[in-house]
């Protein structure tokens, strides 16, 4: 999530309701740069829209050319996936708005006269002692040797990542889930793949997660086949 994104996507003028909440929910997954690959699947459920109207506005916002749409591949017997681009101009990546009043406080400072600033900075110190004492006895340099601190070594810096990297990173991690669900449609038998096209995000991220840790029964996958035979009788019907 960037703060860049969603203060942008707050000032667009989209001309819908319903676009302008699509656009906000892609801030909510983009990166400072503006870039995310959200499923459509996702998208609508941020939303509460359906995905004929996910797909329509994605449209709008592209031809009013907030957003720019790149197909991205999946891998084989997956559909192609996409990654967006919120087209925010260089102007949009400022600093939070903490930072610039802190800026403006600064600049408040300097522009009052030097007496003033002096007059502010000496009201807040307290009093550190009387004029009681002899002044040798008050700048008498302290004979005990001084303190020795060491500065603790820091971590060192990590590169950030390019989006390319972490597009990358994100595609390697769907290839072992592609491994897993190659599996599952070879137990589904020859019409493996289309069953699994065709039931929804939900069932298949529920089949990926028993097979992965070895639960995924014949009986459950039985029962996917029945259903994708149904579907084809009536779609024949």
């Amino acid at each position: 999530m960037s703060w860049q994104a969603t203060a942008w996507a707050e000032k667009q003028v989209t001309g819908s309701p319903a676009r302008k909440v699509l656009l906000l929910v892609l801030a909510n997954y983009a990166d400072e740069d503006g870039i995310c690959w959200p499923s459509q699947e996702t998208l609508a459920k941020g939303t509460e829209q359906s995905l004929d109207t996910i797909q329509r506005q994605l449209k709008k916002l592209e031809q009013k050319e907030l957003i720019t749409v790149a197909a991205r591949p999946q891998g084989r017997g997956r559909w192609p996936g996409r990654t967006y681009k919120l087209n925010m101009p260089v102007a949009e990546k400022t600093e939070p708005q903490t930072a610039a009043q802190s800026r403006v406080n600064d600049a408040t400072t300097e522009a009052q006269p030097a007496g003033d600033r002096a007059a502010t900075s000496t009201d807040h110190r307290a009093a550190t002692g009387t004029a009681t004492e002899p002044q040798a006895l008050r700048h008498e340099p302290s004979i005990e040797p001084p303190l020795r601190t060491f500065k603790e070594p820091s971590a060192p810096k990590q590169r950030k990542r390019s989006a390319a990297e972490r597009q990358q990173a994100w595609q390697r991690k769907r290839g072992s889930i592609e491994v897993v669900q190659n599996r599952i449609a070879q137990r589904l038998g020859p019409d493996g793949w289309l069953i699994l096209q065709n039931i929804s995000e939900r069932d298949l991220q529920m089949l990926t997660k028993m097979q992965e840790v070895g639960r995924l029964s014949d009986a459950k996958l039985e029962e996917f086949r029945l259903l994708w035979k149904n579907h084809r009788r009536g779609a024949a019907a």
